[in-house]
């Protein structure tokens, strides 16, 4: 979901920004925007709840907890990735793509969306 490693971009599908942190570190808590997660804590807390947030934490997110639109999209992401990780029919393949595309285009429009909500609320 990023454009590169470790440059500091949030992931729209977890939450995490990259600070370049990766499987030998995962189980250190590097602090930054990341705060209290370590790499591994935050996996974890994806795969349980599609964030990588502990659901038992307030939630601090601009527009706070994801929408029903939000995880129907990260889940119809995490299905097509699951699928290309064993995927070798080219044509398969790129139909992936653009349900992963198709999400990540809904991701982001929730965030233009929140972004404007919390804009009007606060001017």
């Amino acid at each position: 979901m990023l454009s590169e490693r470790g440059g500091y971009e949030i992931c729209r599908l977890c939450n995490w920004e990259d600070d370049g942190q990766d499987d030998p570190h995962a189980e250190e808590v590097w602090g930054g925007t990341n705060g209290s997660y370590s790499l591994a804590q935050a996996r974890m807390n994806f795969r349980n709840h599609l964030v990588m947030y502990d659901p038992g934490q307030p939630d601090t997110r601009i527009g706070g907890r994801d929408s029903r639109v939000e995880l129907d999209a990260k889940r119809q992401i995490v299905a097509a990735f699951d699928v290309l990780r064993g995927a070798t029919d080219e044509s398969s393949i790129g139909g992936l793509w653009t349900a992963v595309k198709a999400g990540e285009a809904i991701l982001e429009a929730e965030l233009h969306r929140k972004l404007r909500e919390h804009e009007i609320r606060h001017q």
